[in-house]
């Protein structure tokens, strides 16, 4: 039994990602801001970490969509070509 994700689903799974990420940034910033340790070290990097992590799922997401989008854009083409030509 094959398992394995298709790019179609993992660009999805990192877009979901980048998106919880961005919102837990968002609620540590509130938390750390309502705690007064916003500028905190440990805060500090580990902002560091959750906008690393949010950059790169979601531009793995865009890369993924995008080479889906022309995989499926050059098959309707390829469809197209062959339904012609008969």
């Amino acid at each position: 039994m094959n398992k394995e994700l298709n790019d179609t689903q993992k660009s999805r799974l990192y877009g979901i990602t980048a998106i919880v990420c961005g919102i837990w940034f968002v609620q540590s910033l509130m938390k750390a801001s309502k705690a007064g340790e916003l500028f905190s070290v440990y805060n500090l990097i580990f902002y560091f970490c959750i906008l690393f992590v949010t950059g790169y799922t979601a531009l793995s997401a865009y890369q993924l969509w995008k080479k889906t989008k022309h995989v499926k854009v050059e098959t309707e083409r390829v469809a197209d070509e062959s339904g012609t030509q008969k």
